[in-house]
């Protein structure tokens, strides 16, 4: 809910009286408009602290009461996954179908087919397809696309575990012996490596089967 206390005054205020009087005004105006029950809420809870105080908190009371809890759930999935896109966004180089279709020299319709086998990862955000750049070399895609996807299982119609997958991939892994120096690489830069490969798989699918 926004609500303003009172409408700027044309002339600039240089005292501290004009400003009470015209910030009583606006709020005045401001209560005028407000109903009863509300006002009276605050009222009654005013006498607890101040009734500005008491007002942002009855505001916030109303707010989050005129939305359901499916609704807001809603909402607060949303903004997760806006969230989680941004931080893709921060961590990988993202490209367009196009683009990927020029460095590896193949029509959108190979390119499909290629995702649909697995062979190439995209982060679906809505009904647009973002291709991390990482897994293009050469002129080619990385054979290790494919046995990470073959060795979680992923099917291509499975958007949101790839976009679980690609935000796992971004997170550092402590690729260190013990008694070593601490080694943190992001886990997509590893895929190379045999050992961290079946470490990173091996905790992917327990992070699944966990729920997280």
């Amino acid at each position: 809910m926004k609500t303003a206390i009172g409408k700027p005054t044309q002339q600039p205020i240089h005292s501290q009286e004009a400003a009470k009087a015209a910030l009583m005004e606006g709020f005045e105006n401001f209560l005028d408009n407000l109903s009863q029950p509300l006002l009276m809420e605050i009222a009654n809870h005013g006498a607890e602290g101040t009734y500005f105080d008491a007002l942002q908190a009855l505001l916030k009371k109303v707010d989050t009461q005129q939305l359901s809890p499916q609704v807001r759930n809603q909402i607060a999935y949303t903004k997760g996954k806006a969230l989680s896109f941004e931080n893709i966004k921060k961590t990988y180089e993202l490209l367009d179908s196009k683009t990927v279709c020029e460095i590896l020299g193949i029509s959108r319709q190979a390119l499909n087919k290629r995702v649909q086998a697995g062979q190439v990862i995209a982060y679906t955000e809505g009904t647009r397809k973002h291709y991390p750049a990482f897994q293009f070399k050469n002129n080619a895609v990385i054979a290790d696309i494919g046995k990470l996807t073959k060795a979680i299982a992923i099917d291509s119609k499975e958007g949101a575990k790839t976009n679980v997958l690609l935000g796992y991939l971004a997170q550092d892994m402590d690729f260190s012996n013990p008694g070593e120096p601490q080694n943190l690489q992001p886990r997509y830069t590893l895929l190379s490596n045999m050992d961290a490969f079946e470490i990173i798989v091996r905790d992917f699918q327990n992070r699944l089967t966990m729920g997280k």
